[in-house]
């Protein structure tokens, strides 16, 4: 799963296998500002799937 920014900037990746939980942080441990992020995840397949998400303090 990647978690990109608004501008395309990624600010988390993980490869490990499903489930995948994820707390809001980026690759560095800071917590992510409010705003608007996209979620990219890869199948098995292949395929991918996106959403769309907001955060907010």
């Amino acid at each position: 799963m990647t978690i990109l920014d608004i501008r395309g900037r990624r600010v988390f990746r993980s490869s490990g296998p499903a489930p995948i939980t994820w707390d809001a942080k980026d690759g560095s441990g800071r917590v992510l500002e409010s705003g608007v992020y996209l979620a990219t995840i890869v199948k098995r397949d292949g395929g991918r799937t996106y959403q769309s998400f907001t955060i907010a303090k």
